[in-house]
């Protein structure tokens, strides 16, 4: 009957080193005030913005999927969107900017990097000045990129991701005295 406890507690112990919740994010860049310029680069929430900023849906109405802001790439550059630490890309609405006559059907080379800038993952999308939601599900990146076929912009808004845990100090504890209580036991059965 001990040995039996000895297991089950060494068991639970073990399972808890292992539960991890995973919630998704959506930054939709609205709770930036609205105006009528780019905020170009910086930062929105602790993440950098390069060649990319927040624009009110004035310009962007029908890229828009929450008012009324979106993020968009400037000038037609390569946009950039990072974080200072790794994250898994979920997904993303995209939409071409439809003041352009070749926005239907525009080619954007997606790209995600490390925190060293090294590609660590590629897809092209093909976009319609329609908003519609790429899943990508890239894990352990730090940087996505998306360049466009020609010059025209992309609008992007509810930005999906999952934070990448960082082992906590109770969560390894916890999985130590599991794997511990298990070797102990496994110790008291040989003798």
């Amino acid at each position: 009957m001990k040995n039996k406890i000895w297991v089950g507690f060494a068991i639970i112990l073990f399972l808890i080193g292992f539960v991890c919740t995973s919630n998704a994010t959506v930054l939709n860049f609205d709770d930036v005030a609205a105006s009528n310029s780019f905020e170009y680069g910086g930062l929105y929430n602790g993440w950098v913005m390069y060649d990319s900023g927040i624009w009110d849906g004035n310009l962007w109405e029908a890229a828009v999927v929450s008012q009324p802001n979106v993020l968009v790439n400037y000038n037609s550059h390569v946009g950039m969107f990072g974080n200072t630490t790794n994250f898994d890309f979920t997904g993303a609405y995209f939409t071409s900017d439809g003041r352009y006559p070749y926005a239907e059907g525009l080619g954007v080379v997606v790209q995600g990097l490390d925190a060293s800038d090294n590609l660590i993952i590629e897809t092209t999308i093909t976009l319609t000045t329609t908003p519609t939601f790429f899943s990508f599900n890239w894990e352990n990146i730090n940087t996505i990129t998306w360049n466009p076929d020609g010059s025209n912009n992309v609008a992007i808004d509810n930005f999906t991701y999952n934070e990448n845990p960082v082992p906590e100090p109770a969560t390894m504890l916890l999985l130590g005295t599991g794997l511990v209580g298990l070797a102990g036991f496994r110790r008291k059965m040989k003798k």
